[in-house]
């Protein structure tokens, strides 16, 4: 039995350290994605205009956005902030942006007054009620019901008002990396390893032959390779007001969520997946980290998902 146990904690801190590995991956990655977005909108009208029809667009009326019943005070803060979800979607197929686990879920909350950026990073396996009391992995909303019951996902169970989303796929995470010039990364022998095993699947979908790139691609080029492979509901009213404050922007702190979590294996249908202890109070650090709200009362919808995620888990 102390074998057993030996080997199951082992196994625990491999799986952890590849985990963790993956998440800085994919917040470097996403970093790329978002500097792309801020340049668009930054450009002027007319330019803007002609890389806007590149994009993928799906039309999201904020008034069909479900957003819990938040308190005057939380409605009047969230009222400083311009709130973006952005998707990294794992669907191996380019260019489908109505379906797909979302393995890269990240919070954007712009300050509108200084500009400021922060970013929380949503951990694709956060066991949460991805819509009707169905407790899943936090990804899987996106592939039950596309940018829309993510969006909703979030909202939910952070209370957030989002209702703007931006998506990227699978290749186009390949695209920006390769024409950036690569990212580096310290890294083990071991972890290697797992990154070349990954590198022969990604080229096979991706089409690509990961090898040494050509730096110096234009911004212009970039944007003509990237945005057919992204999609979004802002329109172009909403992008040229984001881009009235672009010489504002710059970026701030970005943190993971949840903060306070357990990864007790299987729970359930849902599998491996990480379990926020609990969800009320790491809402209430959530909203103390983007926006400065230090004493910040989690909504009635919140502290009733925090206390079923509790009784199905035991955490």
């Amino acid at each position: 039995m102390a074998r057993n146990t030996g080997n199951q904690a082992e196994y625990g801190r491999k799986k952890k350290k590849k985990t963790n590995r993956k998440k800085r991956q994919q917040r470097k990655i996403i970093l790329v994605i978002l500097a792309v977005i801020l340049a668009l909108i930054g450009l002027v009208a007319a330019y803007v205009w002609s890389k806007y029809g590149k994009m993928g667009r799906i039309d999201i009326k904020d008034k069909d956005v479900k957003i819990n019943d938040l308190s005057v005070d939380t409605q009047k803060t969230l009222e400083g902030y311009d709130n973006i979800a952005l998707f990294g979607l794992d669907n191996r197929s380019t260019g489908n942006f109505e379906r797909g686990n979302s393995d890269t879920i990240i919070v954007v909350s712009i300050n509108k007054k200084s500009g400021e950026i922060r970013m929380a990073s949503v951990y694709r396996d956060t066991y949460l009620d991805i819509g009707d009391n169905n407790f899943r992995k936090a990804n899987a909303a996106y592939a039950n019901g596309g940018p829309k019951q993510a969006i909703e996902m979030l909202n939910k169970n952070l209370d957030l008002d989002i209702t703007d989303y931006v998506s990227v796929d699978f290749s186009a995470l390949v695209d920006a990396i390769d024409a950036l010039g690569g990212i580096e990364l310290d890294i083990t022998a071991e972890e290697a390893e797992w990154l070349n095993g990954y590198i022969v699947e990604t080229n096979e979908v991706t089409g690509h032959n990961s090898g040494p790139v050509s730096p110096l691609m234009t911004l212009n080029a970039l944007l003509d390779k990237m945005l057919p492979q992204i999609s979004t509901s802002l329109g172009m009213t909403e992008m040229l007001g984001l881009a009235g404050n672009v010489t504002k922007y710059h970026m701030g702190e970005n943190t993971g969520f949840p903060f306070d979590k357990v990864t007790p294996g299987n729970v359930g249908s849902a599998g491996d997946a990480v379990v926020p202890v609990n969800l009320a109070e790491n809402v209430a650090q959530l909203h103390a980290f983007l926006y400065d709200n230090e004493n910040y009362t989690p909504s009635e919808t919140v502290q009733s998902v925090s206390a079923a995620i509790q009784s199905n888990t035991g955490y």
